[in-house]
């Protein structure tokens, strides 16, 4: 999304979550997680990004995501 094309990157996230046919991946949650986090859509990438941490622990990509967008919402409350 470094060209803010959110729509196509929404499409393409739609794309891969269709090709993967599988809720339990959480590859799709992390990429839909780091597309509202991108939007700044911070509760929504939460969810997704908890999500995705929660389908798998150890998964470095939801993990980070999910420390990032943490820190963005402790930001955004001034904390």
């Amino acid at each position: 999304t470094e060209l803010e094309d959110y729509e196509g990157a929404m499409e393409m996230a739609l794309r891969l979550e269709r090709q993967l046919d599988n809720a339990a991946l959480p590859k799709t949650h992390t990429v839909y997680a780091n597309l509202y986090f991108d939007m700044d859509s911070l509760a929504k990438a939460k969810q997704y990004a908890d999500f995705a941490f929660f389908l798998d622990p150890n998964n470095l990509d939801a993990s980070r995501l999910r420390d990032q967008i943490d820190a963005a919402l402790a930001s955004e409350a001034g904390l």
